[in-house]
């Protein structure tokens, strides 16, 4: 007996044991779930600050460059109104 498992696209990322394969395992559907959670990391007082530093870098840089944008179109709006 063969048989397939046909997966719609928009179910495509849903983990589903395929029929031929749960045969091979003797219809067995005790499957393993590949979706381990990962550990949790400890981070020192350091590291969190200096983590915590790029974020704010980061986070300076995106908004001087929000401004700069933003002055540009102000400008080419003004430039078109008169």
């Amino acid at each position: 007996m063969s048989a397939s498992l046909i997966i719609p696209e928009d179910r495509a990322t849903i983990r589903k044991p395929q029929i031929i394969q749960t045969e091979e395992n003797g219809f067995n559907l005790d499957i393993k779930n590949p979706h381990i959670p990962k550990e949790k990391q400890q981070y020192s007082s350091g590291e969190l600050l200096t983590m915590l530093h790029k974020s704010f870098r980061k986070s300076d840089e995106l908004v001087i460059k929000l401004k700069k944008e933003l002055s540009v179109r102000r400008r080419n709006q003004w430039t078109l109104k008169t």
